[in-house]
């Protein structure tokens, strides 16, 4: 007879949390950035990244948390700490935090797809296939946005539109209503004519379009 079920699934999950800690000592090591698995949910302070306790997660989470960590690994490389804290001390509400964390998204993001090739798959999983799971969604990325919800699905439509990758209309369909189709439409313009060389064009940008 072969192991049971739970000792299959327990199997199963043990090496799916072995194969994550070499790719994230990999990445640690190519990156040069320090990662830890003792946090509850993934984090940076800008030098180190925090990431959940692997044994607390299931492996459905595991598969996510490829596409966290080089999310993380791209604000500690990419984002400038000191624009970012100039910028947000220019805005006091969470709509505005809310697109400007967008579009810096969507930067970094891209920004990695050009250094580490991996990582097209890894954002392409993420946006084109795991969105798409609105309950799984909540549970993975437990932040409570304060953004009001309408405003929230520009953001990620705006962030969609920037980032370099072929988008899935599953996963878009849900913030494509029409209020949020004229919003986007308003502002594509002013998006296609804003350069997006650094954190501070980044603020720029989505300070014009939160006032717009």
């Amino acid at each position: 007879m072969g192991a049971p079920l739970e000792q299959k699934e327990e199997d199963s999950l043990l090496l799916q949390i072995e194969q994550f800690e070499k790719f994230a000592k990999l990445v640690s090591e190519k990156m040069e950035i320090e990662i830890r698995f003792d946090g509850a949910q993934a984090h940076t302070d800008g030098k180190i990244i925090v990431l959940p306790n692997l044994l607390t997660m299931s492996e459905k989470e595991i598969n996510v948390l490829y596409a966290i960590l080089l999310h993380e690994v791209g604000h500690v490389k990419y984002t400038d700490n000191d624009q970012w804290k100039t910028g947000l001390s220019k805005v006091d509400r969470m709509n505005a935090f809310a697109i400007i964390n967008s579009i810096e998204d969507a930067r970094i993001e891209n920004r990695l797809m050009k250094v580490y090739g991996g990582a097209n798959d890894v954002f392409d999983n993420l946006y084109n296939k795991v969105v798409t799971d609105a309950e799984f969604m909540k549970k993975i990325f437990k932040t409570e946005y304060e953004a009001t919800p309408s405003w929230f699905n520009f953001c990620i439509m705006v962030h969609h539109y920037l980032l370099d990758l072929e988008m899935d209309e599953k996963a878009t369909k849900w913030c494509k209503s029409p209020s949020i189709m004229t919003m986007f439409a308003e502002a594509k313009p002013m998006i296609d004519r804003a350069k997006l060389d650094s954190t501070a064009d980044v603020v720029e940008l989505g300070i014009k379009l939160y006032n717009h």
